[in-house]
């Protein structure tokens, strides 16, 4: 449904329900996540269902140079990540690392959530506190851990209040596809196997 002539900017997730053998064609339905648009500026990734048992992109990623890897679970929770620093494991690597997370959880968070790290750093700025992270750890290490190592600050970075999740659909009119809007859709279909791509943003787009 989603091929060329379609500009949803704000799009998070496609479906491919017809196998598709055409690169071109692939690559301009894929191009559809691409876009970043008014509502979600920050897009860092978008979500591929492959209705087709994960052949149809297992055929792309074989023919073609295109990459894409299915969403893997972390394996230490951000907390773990903290301590591996305090402990001076591998630290620059998981100083990365934490960084990455940060920005993640800025992405993700409320409102609500952005007031309850103010009370931790200034406005609640997580994006700009994880972007002056590494400098602080070099210049004062222990003055920079006390913070990350508080329990109560720990807690928040776990269990921070997550914005609400919206699916953007179009929907049909008699001109063919109108202007797309938050569906109220809650409902999970069978998982057909997700594929996140987060470094095509802006290529194909």
């Amino acid at each position: 449904m989603l091929s060329t002539g379609v500009d949803i900017p704000d799009l998070e997730f496609i479906v491919f329900l017809r196998p598709v053998k055409s690169r071109i064609l692939f690559e301009q339905m894929l191009g559809r996540g691409t876009r970043k648009g008014e509502h979600y500026p920050d897009k860092s990734h978008f979500v591929v269902f492959d209705c087709f048992g994960g052949t149809l992109l297992e055929y792309f990623k074989n023919a073609t140079d295109i990459t894409a890897e299915p969403p893997e679970p972390e394996i230490r929770t951000i907390v773990e990540v903290i301590e591996d620093i305090w402990q001076n494991r591998d630290r620059d690597y998981n100083i990365r690392r934490l960084v990455k997370r940060l920005h993640r959880i800025d992405k993700q968070m409320s409102a609500e959530a952005r007031e309850m790290f103010a009370a931790y750093i200034p406005a609640g700025d997580l994006a700009k506190y994880a972007k002056e992270l590494p400098a602080q750890l070099r210049k004062n290490f222990t003055g920079a851990m006390t913070l990350l190592r508080d329990l109560a600050f720990q807690d928040l970075l776990m269990n921070y209040p997550r914005a609400p999740h919206t699916f953007l659909i179009a929907y049909e009119t008699q001109g063919g596809y109108a202007r797309h809007g938050p569906s109220a859709l809650t409902s999970r279909a069978p998982n057909p196997g997700p594929i996140v791509f987060d470094n095509l943003i802006g290529e194909l787009g």
